[in-house]
C-alpha cells in the first residue's frame, strides 16, 4: 500500500493531466455516425433531384411530345414533380 501511495504522489499530476486531456479531446473530436449518414443521404437526394429533368417524352401520331412531370396539388399554388418530389412556385417552369 505504501508503494502505491508513493507512486501516486509522484505520478498523480500526470494522471490528472491525462484525464483532463482525454475529456478535452472527447469534447472537441465528436463524430456522430447517424448524423453523418443522414447528412450524406440528404446530400445524395438533393443531387438526384438536380439530375431529374422534370419532364417525359410521349410519342403520338409519329410526333414526339414533351410533357411535364409537375402537377399542382389541390388547394396549393405550388407545383410538385411526380418523379423527384421537387416543389416549385414558378409556373413558367411547367410549360
Amino acid at each position: 500500500m505504501d508503494a502505491f501511495v508513493s507512486w501516486l504522489s509522484e505520478n498523480g499530476l500526470a494522471i490528472i493531466g491525462m484525464l483532463i486531456a482525454a475529456v478535452a479531446v472527447r469534447g472537441v473530436i465528436k463524430f456522430d455516425v447517424n448524423q453523418w449518414l443522414n447528412e450524406r443521404r440528404k446530400r445524395l437526394e438533393d443531387d438526384l433531384r438536380m439530375l431529374c429533368p422534370h419532364h417525359y417524352f410521349i410519342k403520338e401520331d409519329g410526333k414526339l411530345i414533351i410533357a411535364s412531370e409537375f402537377v399542382s396539388p389541390l388547394g396549393t399554388l405550388a407545383w410538385q414533380c411526380q418523379r423527384c418530389d421537387h416543389i416549385s412556385h414558378d409556373k413558367r417552369k411547367m410549360e
